[in-house]
Order: structure tokens, then sequence, then C-alpha cells
């Protein structure tokens, strides 16, 4: 099925799928939780920390979910969380790839009220990629399942379709299951909270703070509603899901990512409900109710179930006055963006997310001799049409150090010219080359501050998803240096990263030597890189360069490196 075939009665059979695989998966997580709840604690992992939990179970579901898209919907892109690939996409990551694109979340199986999962398609009205989260989240034609646990209750919504509940296989319910109720006040409201994942001082002192003012008398307690009643559900989902069908009042929520909400959403909007940011900010004080990218990327929620007008005023206006209301009693606090967490055994799950997304990256070998140092990269040119000479997986640093990398292009750009900035800097400020390890120094530096600001700079939301091999020759001679994201670096004589970088190790092993001449290191990275190609090795898909006290660094032009294969 094609993009632009995606209407009408394509649409409902979208939607149809969905529905049946949240079926399917669910009763797969149901058997997970049940199996957790008798295994040993060893059998759940940690995400983030003790309360962002993801088991086996999980990963099973994520499996299946997968494959069945694959069979169906074979064109489709696929993104999913368990595995870390949305957890690490921040702010526009989600975008790339196959159009139109599919997102599965699926919460951890380990608690029984967490077992849901959630299927999304989505494009944009004009059925092509963008690199704009409004476009990418638009209410346009958006199909959703939600699946609460325990009786296998399917919530389902489609824009402009309404949105339903299944109870007991029976026919759809649509939401709200009740007409809409008055609501005259915060007083009388029944209000989903959570704690959230993220419990350190500022969001918690925050959440408490506003939690008492929503609970408490306003006589005694300043700004309090003494709100009828503050409930936890346990997932930002299933509290959408009873906002729409009319079981709660309201939801807030702030630190949520936009997919864990795209499916509420759209299924609260469809049941009557407004969803809006929580930051009045946002839009100039008002209340608007739309669920732009801004909102959605913004991380702060508040979802409103539909109100009956009253003689005096209509419903929707209820809605934004209350949700005004709210927002001024909470307490605001900005979301932690920040992924340097460590979880409680000491790991740093994004960076090593990063370094398995090296794994996937083009293979680059590194090998030192006595006389300087030679670099040999794997150019992955993917359509005739592409220009290879354009495709630079080699760049100069300054005259006496480059670099290959592995990875994110973009990532290794921004290292690079980093790299050359504080290389300038330091023969501008003592006359004299930077040493190689300096230069190395300087790369993980910068590798190390994701997550935070430094000297009034944007925060990095990720590690760097890219390797480096630092060539150079200084005072104590020709040196290699291997970077990874976490900003570790090691030196070599001989080095491999990327897809290939196992067998190329090991070949590395057998056959440097440490007398071994620049001719030889040339001819052994381009052996070793034509055993782990898929493609003939030519000129035009591998970049050679070499750095000597002599010469410098030098990348090869085609007519050096076609010498160099055919002396090979």
């Amino acid at each position: 099925m094609s993009a632009n075939s995606l209407s009408g009665e394509s649409l409902k059979e979208l939607l149809k799928f969905s529905i049946e695989l949240a079926r399917e998966a669910g009763k797969l997580i149901l058997e997970g939780s049940d199996a957790i709840l008798r295994s040993a604690a060893e059998a759940v992992e940690e995400k983030k920390n003790s309360v962002d939990l993801v088991t086996q179970y999980d990963k099973g579901v994520e499996e299946l979910v997968r494959k069945k898209i694959s069979e169906v919907y074979p064109t489709f892109g696929l993104k999913c969380s368990v595995d870390g690939l949305t957890a690490s996409a921040r702010k526009g990551q989600l975008l790339k790839g196959s159009w139109p694109s599919l997102q599965i979340v699926l919460l951890s199986a380990s608690i029984p009220s967490h077992v849901i999962c959630t299927f999304i398609a989505r494009w944009d009205d004009e059925l092509r990629p963008r690199l704009s989260l409004r476009l990418h989240f638009n209410r346009a034609h958006l199909p959703e399942a939600l699946r609460p646990g325990g009786n296998l209750q399917p919530y389902y919504g489609a824009e402009a379709q309404g949105s339903y509940l299944v109870k007991g296989g029976g026919a759809p319910l649509r939401l709200p299951l009740a007409p809409p109720r008055p609501l005259p006040s915060l007083s009388q409201a029944l209000i989903a909270v959570e704690w959230g994942s993220d419990r350190g001082l500022v969001p918690i002192k925050a959440r408490a703070d506003s939690f008492s003012r929503l609970a408490g008398d306003g006589q005694q307690i300043p700004r309090g509603k003494m709100a009828h009643s503050l409930r936890s559900m346990g997932s930002a989902a299933l509290n959408f899901a009873a906002v729409a069908s009319g079981q709660l009042d309201l939801y807030w929520e702030i630190g949520c990512w936009p997919w864990d909400v795209c499916a509420g959403t759209i299924i609260a909007q469809e049941a009557g409900g407004i969803v809006n940011t929580s930051d009045l900010s946002v839009h100039g004080g008002e209340v608007t109710g739309d669920a732009s990218d801004k909102v959605l990327f913004g991380r702060k929620y508040i979802v409103m179930r539909a109100i009956a007008d009253t003689q005096t005023e209509k419903g929707v206006d209820i809605q934004k006055r209350l949700v005004k209301e709210f927002c001024e009693t909470i307490e605001d606090f900005t979301p932690n963006r920040g992924v340097n967490t460590f979880s409680p055994e000491g790991r740093l799950f994004q960076v090593e997310y990063a370094i398995e997304a090296i794994k996937l990256g083009s293979t680059t070998v590194g090998v030192r001799t006595p006389h300087g140092v030679i670099l040999g990269v794997e150019k992955r040119v993917q359509s005739p049409l592409i220009e290879s000479s354009s495709i630079e997986k080699i760049m100069e640093i300054d005259a006496h150090l480059g670099c290959a990398m592995s990875g994110l292009t973009a990532d290794a750009r921004t290292m690079i010219d980093h790299a050359r900035v504080t290389s300038q800097n330091h023969a501008f400020t003592y006359d004299e080359p930077i040493r190689v390890e300096s230069a190395t120094q300087a790369v993980c530096d910068l590798a190390l501050r994701f997550g935070e600001s430094v000297h009034g700079e944007e925060m990095m939301s990720r590690p760097f998803g890219v390797a480096l091999l630092i060539a150079g020759v200084d005072e104590n001679g020709p040196q290699l240096f291997h970077t990874d994201p976490s900003g570790t670096f090691m030196r070599y004589d001989a080095k491999a990263i990327g897809s290939g970088s196992e067998a190329a190790q090991s070949e590395l092993q057998d056959k440097w030597h440490s007398q071994m001449t620049l001719i030889e290191a040339q001819t052994l990275t381009l052996k070793v890189l034509k055993q782990v190609m898929e493609e003939k090795l030519d000129q035009h898909n591998v970049q050679l360069a070499q750095v000597t006290k002599e010469k410098g660094f030098e990348i090869f032009d085609e007519a050096m490196l076609q010498a160099v294969i055919e002396q090979m």
C-alpha cells in the first residue's frame, strides 16, 4: 500500500489492523505480566531507574509488532521504544527514515496496570516526510489503538471518525460513555496526577506543592482548590483514555514524551475533550486546545473531558476556563531533558545505545607505523546518481592531524569543527601545533557534555552517535587514537570501528607488526576493507589518507587511490 492510497477504505483497513495487532500484543503482555509476578527480580530491567522498567516480554511484543507490520505494510518505516530508539530520539530525531512511519510505544508489562500497547500511524497532509514535528503528529487521519490491561478492552479512535471503547468483545461504545456532565469548578473534579519517572528534587517538590494546592482547603492553603480527588492509574495513555471516556475529569502531566500522549490526544479530542499545554506562556496566557508540535514537544500536558453546556456558558468555554484556572494553580517546572542519569547499576543507557548505533556505520580502519598513520574508510554509495566524491568520511583537523569516522556524519562534523577551533586557538596562543592527544582530549570533552549546557550554549539532549579514529604526528611521533560516545579515548597501533569492525580487528591483529612500512600499511588497510565490504573495492567506494612528519595530513585523490589498489 502506497502512502497516497491511505484514505477512505484503506484508512479503515489500517485502523482495523492496528486494533487486531493491539489485541494480539495485549495477550502476550498479559501473559508476561502474570509470569513476571511469579518470577525473580532479575527478569525486569531498568530503562532509566527503578520506576522506568522493561522486561523480556516487552521486547518480545516489540518483535511481534515489528514482524506483523513488516508483513502487512513493508514500505512503512518503523521506530520502537523498548529497544531505545525512541528513548534516544529527541526533538527532530524521530522523523528520519521512510514514510509514512509507524511508532510502537510499549509500556512495561512488569506491573499489571501498565499493560498497554499503542500503535500509531502518522503522515502529513501532503503525504511526504518533513523535519517538522507538527506535521509528523498532525491531526490528519490518525488511527490509534490503546490497550488497557486485565480485561483486554481496547480504546481506539481516528480523526473525524470518533473514539471508542470495546468491552467484552461487544460492539464498540462511542466515547464519552455517557452524555457530558456539567463541571462547575475544580472543587468537584476527579483529577489524574502522576509522580513521573524523574524523582529529582525540583520535579518532586513542584509536584508535591501542586498536589497540595489541588487537594488542600483554600482557607488554610494558599491557592488551594480542594478538588474532589487526586488519582493515579500509572500510565499517561490510560489517564488520557479515562478522561476521554468520562471516568476522570482532568489529567495533568509534565515530563512525558510525545509518543506517550499522541494516541491519547486523538482519542480525547474525538471524545470532545481538549488537550492543551500546562504552560500558559506558550499561547500568550490563553488556552487554545491546540495540540500542535509546540505543545506535543513542550512535554507539559493537560487534558479535560467534554463538558455540557450551561444556560450561561458553552462547554468549550468552561473547559478553557477550568484549564486556565488549573494552570494558574499548579507549580510549573521544566522537565529534565538530559540523558545523563545513571541507573542503580551504574549504566548510562543512552551512551550504550549510541555505541551500538556505531556498529551499523561504515567500516573504518586505522594503522600506525614508525613513519606515519594510514586511515581507510568504506564509502557506502547508496545510488548510482550520487557523486561518490561528495561522501566524506575522512576530514582534516589541522596540517598535522585528521580523523576518520563511523556513525552519524553530522555529529562527526560538529566534533571535528570543535577540534579545528581548539587546534587553531592553541596555535594562536602558544605559537606551536597542538599535540594529537590534546586535540583528542578536546573532542572527548565535548562528547561528555551531553545533557547539560556550557557557557550559555544550548544543551545537547543525547550523546554523539559517532566514533572517531584520530591520526596525527607530533613530537611523540605518529599516533592513532580512538574515541567513542562515552568520551573515552585510547591509543592504538591498529584499530577498526563500524559494522565490520569485529572481522577487521581480527585481521589487523594477525597482520600488523611494529616495523610496518607506509606502503604495507596502505595495502593492509585496503585488504581489510575489501574483506568486510559487500561490493567490489574500487577508488569510488573507499577513502584513504595518511599523515607523516614530512607531508603532514594528506587525503588521497582517486588517482592516488587507484595506484594503491593496483599495487595491492
